[in-house]
């Protein structure tokens, strides 16, 4: 059911890519982002920050302001565990993980404003997950550690299937190109692990990026 949600999204995406006559923008574009899990009865979290990159295009649709939005691109996701370790709090240990995605989403974008250059986003996202990293910085017997390990991925659902909401605004500097700033939230409906936990922990995500859209047609 996993890969089929995936691949169903890559073939929509790629679809968004080809669409033939519509193709009006291509925006590569970078970023922060600030994940943690999100459920009612997990251990207390903390967002952790990472960085996000890749590539978007605009096709026009044949509805005023309305366009389709695809995005290919690459998204660190996470969260951080800090716990004091001494009466005195004098010591913070702290548990960091990381999960590298190839990112998916697909997109509906609504311009608004007299001039067109806000915008905003609502749709649906899927990730792969290619790779995490466990990282453990602390104090044990008077030694401070700082210890990095590969994540097993056999214990962590590969799939990452969500909502996104979001919106920016684009500033224009050419004819037709414009620098973008947009920050878009990612809501996860699938688990983080394959342990049967009860505690089922999702990702949440605030994704902020700086793009330049290079405007190959009139919009």
């Amino acid at each position: 059911m996993r890969k089929s949600i995936f691949a169903l999204s890559l073939i929509l995406l790629v679809f968004t890519f080809s669409v033939q006559g519509q193709f009006v923008s291509l925006t590569p574009k970078g970023g922060v982002t600030f994940s943690d899990f999100y459920t009612a009865t997990y251990a207390k979290s903390s967002f952790k920050a990472g960085m996000a990159f890749g590539i978007s295009a605009d096709y026009k649709l044949n509805i005023e302001k309305l366009f389709l939005k695809g995005e290919l691109g690459f998204e660190q996701k996470g969260t951080k565990y800090l716990y004091t370790v001494d009466v005195d709090g004098s010591s913070t240990d702290g548990n960091y993980y990381t999960y590298n995605y190839i990112n998916l989403p697909i997109l509906l974008k609504l311009k608004i404003g007299s001039k067109n250059n806000f915008f905003l986003n609502t749709g649906i996202y899927t990730g792969y997950l290619i790779s995490g990293v466990e990282r453990y910085q602390g104090t044990f017997e008077g030694q401070y550690i700082d210890q990095k390990n590969a994540m097993d991925m056999q214990n962590h659902n590969r799939l990452d299937f969500g909502l996104a909401i979001g919106g920016g605004v684009g500033i224009p500097i050419l004819t037709k190109d414009k620098i973008m700033l947009e920050a878009r939230y990612d809501f996860a409906l699938t688990t983080s692990n394959r342990s049967g936990s009860p505690l089922e922990p999702k990702q949440h995500t605030l994704e902020l990026t700086l793009g330049y859209e290079f405007g190959l047609k009139n919009k």
